[in-house]
């Protein structure tokens, strides 16, 4: 299967950088006007959703970037288990 345009390390940086623009700026803006930790909550909430988004690409890359896994194969078994291994224990 040919490989698509955007190689999966790009989909990675992508993912994290949409996560840290989350918590730059959304959350921020979306707890504005809330007391008692509003924010703090917030954050802690989109640490499982972002664990979950690496989970779920990385299931993603194994499937449609079979080249770039038997290459980097390293990678994404490391965010595989990582992620998993959060979302079960933690």
């Amino acid at each position: 299967m040919k490989s698509f345009f955007i190689k999966p390390s790009l989909i990675y940086l992508f993912w994290m950088l949409l996560y840290v623009g989350f918590c730059f700026i959304a959350i921020p803006i979306l707890t504005r006007n809330k007391g008692g930790g509003a924010d703090l909550n917030l954050f802690a909430l989109s640490i499982v959703y972002f664990v979950r988004g690496l989970l779920f690409i990385s299931i993603v890359t194994f499937i449609f970037y079979r080249e770039w896994t038997k290459e980097y194969w390293f990678v994404n078994l490391l965010v595989f288990l990582g992620s998993a291994i959060f979302l079960i224990f933690g």
